[in-house]
């Protein structure tokens, strides 16, 4: 198992009984992880600017922090970048929402995006990522500039497909979904 899927299971496996089980921040954080995922920090900063609140509670979270998972932090004067938030977490977050998200619309049963009201068609994630979820067979589009696409490439070389615990991952967030 790669280490980030370990740290994420041992997060929500703590959290179960939490965070997860207060339906207003989990709807939070299913809202920054995708949008994470999906935009970067553009994403984070568009939800943070919509919910507020996520600011006070998400930096008390130990394995969200640069200091927790070891990130090199590089100085930076840019607004978005005046925390001390590991933004590739939640992105891995936000990629197994995704692929949740794609396995549900295959099987035809309801959809956490329409769930959880995040305002995401698939169109959207095909053009944002290449694909239907980072593990899906990714086609670069036209509107997908270089230094995206590098971090996409980034990402899936990153975030092994480990599908039995993403698995896990999602039945400890208590999403209330059906997965196949």
């Amino acid at each position: 198992m790669s280490k980030m899927c370990k740290n994420a299971l041992t997060f929500v496996m703590a959290e179960s009984e939490g965070l997860f089980m207060d339906t207003a921040k989990r709807a939070q954080f299913v809202d920054l992880c995708t949008k994470v995922a999906l935009y970067e920090a553009p994403g984070f900063n568009e939800v943070t600017k919509r919910i507020p609140e996520l600011l006070k509670w998400v930096p008390l979270y130990e394995p969200f922090t640069l200091q927790h998972t070891k990130t090199n932090l590089t100085t930076s004067n840019k607004k978005m970048h005046k925390n001390s938030l590991d933004y590739t977490v939640f992105a891995f977050f936000g990629h197994i929402i995704l692929w949740a998200n794609e396995l549900q619309h295959a099987a035809k049963l309801p959809e956490i995006v329409d769930k959880f009201r995040l305002g995401i068609s698939r169109a959207q994630i095909l053009n944002l990522l290449g694909g239907y979820h980072l593990w899906d067979r990714l086609r670069r589009d036209k509107t997908i500039n270089t230094k995206r696409w590098k971090h996409i490439q980034k990402f899936r070389q990153t975030f092994a497909f480990e599908e039995h615990q993403f698995v896990l991952i999602l039945r400890c967030m208590n999403l209330g979904i059906q997965v196949c």
